[in-house]
């Protein structure tokens, strides 16, 4: 029942949330920009799973890339940019993402099949004119940023042996070592269910297909919800994380 026209209909309306959020919370707060964080699993590789992907796909994996590039350009992307807001989009690569059948541990940011999307829409950005928005688009796995003062780092969250507190905590700590600064908030997606642990501290996304045939074969739960969070500059809580609202793609 997912095709490619509900897909862009629940991108659409997951700018259009963020657009009213914009709109309601500045009424009261001074909204500074928008992070639109790619944390990958833009297609699903036609050929993945071999025969299983093939059946389960609308379409090959070339289309794949060039319809993810016209919606997440049209539907998402330039809506919130339209605003005037300063939008700033970090990128990273998923598993399904993969050009190849095996996995690489080699710039994967780069040799994925995402480096195309994301560039392309770097390019449509600047072509557009659009000054306020910003690609940090990486070779590898992950990446992080500042928020108010309190490092957020990214990835796909494929690398997660299973999905629970202590596998989350123990990848921050990795890549804590890795970057060589204290990681505030880990965000992710990859296991297709939002999740949190602690006050914002750690936040798994959810997906936009929801849930399939596959993921209800093999008993696991997929929910169609985008995660959209708040954060705010205060001296008066442990860290500038404010809130965190879902938005529910799939009408019930």
């Amino acid at each position: 029942t997912v095709n490619l026209q509900v897909i862009r209909e629940r991108m659409r309306r997951v700018a259009e949330s963020i657009i009213k959020e914009i709109q309601r919370e500045g009424k009261s707060f001074n909204v500074e920009r928008c992070i639109l964080a790619m944390i990958g699993d833009l297609i699903e590789n036609a050929h993945f799973h071999g025969a299983e992907s093939v059946k389960a796909c609308e379409f090959s994996t070339s289309r794949q890339v060039q319809e993810a590039i016209v919606s997440l350009f049209y539907d998402l992307i330039l809506p919130i940019a339209m605003t005037g807001i300063s939008v700033y989009i970090p990128c990273v690569t998923g598993n399904h993402d993969r050009a190849e059948k095996d996995k690489t541990y080699v710039k994967p940011g780069e040799d994925n099949l995402t480096y195309i999307i994301y560039k392309t829409l770097e390019l449509l950005c600047k072509q557009s004119g659009l000054k306020n928005v910003e690609f940090n688009i990486v070779s590898g796995l992950y990446t992080h940023y500042d928020i108010y003062g309190n490092t957020v780092v990214i990835e796909h969250g494929d690398e997660l042996k299973n999905l629970n507190r202590d596998t989350c905590v123990n990848q921050m700590n990795r890549r804590q070592g890795q970057i060589g600064k204290v990681v505030d908030f880990f965000r992710f997606g990859h296991w297709h269910e939002p999740v949190q642990y602690g006050q914002g501290r750690i936040i798994g996304n959810g997906s936009v297909p929801g849930q399939d045939s596959y993921a209800d074969s093999k008993g696991f739960w997929s929910e169609a919800v985008q995660v959209l969070n708040y954060y705010v500059q205060t001296n008066k809580r442990n860290t500038c994380f404010f809130r965190s609202f879902p938005i529910y793609l799939q009408k019930k």
